[in-house]
């Protein structure tokens, strides 16, 4: 009886998890939306004058709405990992390598995405702590430099969203819990479109230099896109939910 009573607990904390997942999930791709949506689109290349990144990230507090909305984002992203890593490894009694590596990359990709947070506040602070920043050539080479090195560090983040997408797609193999195409074809052509995108640090210039908008939205574009419709697959009616965490495959 203790083992049955135990057995529906676990069930229940499960689907639970699984419900606050699938509840994360669609924010993400939003508040990249919106993160995007507070000044023009498309955003500055790569590689252009300094004064044309200060124009952009300066006016009306973008550069501090931005850094908030993306750390708003990698709290969602580190998350719904987490909850999803927390069921596979339950499932596994805790011996799940794929979880543990959905774990590890997850907060590897959260370190990484902070840091390039960090470095874009950075343009931010600087021009507004020095009256009249920008009028000289260095200047608008310092403005360049952490343009640059916050899209740099953001693309290195591309390797452990990969790993993460490969240990989903493991992790659901052996106790399947999403959907074999969203954890199948779904999360590996995603995780190959982020690992592909570190090609762009061959390009200096662009719209396919690292993190510039052709870059991002072939890169990242596949991952976020699989977020959302993990977590709305996660919000399905209740007897889906109930088969998901039965460890029945959905179709």
């Amino acid at each position: 009886m203790t083992a049955i009573t135990d057995r529906a607990e676990a069930m229940t904390q499960e689907r639970r998890y699984l419900r606050w997942a699938g509840f994360i999930g669609p924010f993400g791709p939003v508040i990249v939306a919106g993160l995007l949506a507070i000044r023009p689109f498309p955003y500055p290349d790569d590689g252009v004058d300094g004064r044309v990144y200060l124009d952009y990230t300066l006016p009306h507090y973008a550069v501090e709405l931005q850094t908030l909305a993306t750390i708003a984002f990698i709290g969602c992203w580190l998350a719904f990992v987490v909850l999803l890593a927390f069921v596979y490894t339950h499932r596994a009694s805790g011996s799940s390598l794929p979880g543990w590596f959905m774990l590890c990359g997850v907060i590897v990709w959260a370190a990484v995405g902070f840091a390039s947070d960090g470095v874009y506040m950075m343009i931010g602070m600087i021009a507004r702590g020095y009256p009249g920043f920008g009028a000289s050539p260095s200047d608008q080479r310092l403005a360049e430099t952490l343009w640059e090195l916050t899209n740099v560090l953001w693309a290195m983040g591309s390797i452990p969203l990969g790993i993460v997408l490969i240990a989903v797609h493991f992790a659901n193999r052996a106790h399947p819990v999403l959907p074999h195409m969203l954890a199948g074809p779904g999360a590996l052509v995603a995780a190959v479109a982020s690992w592909a995108s570190l090609a762009s640090i061959f390009v200096p210039t662009g719209p396919w230099s690292p993190i510039s908008v052709g870059a991002f939205c072939v890169g990242s574009g596949p991952a976020y896109l699989w977020m959302a419709a993990t977590g709305l697959t996660l919000l399905r009616p209740a007897t889906t939910s109930a088969r998901l965490s039965a460890g029945q495959p959905s179709r």
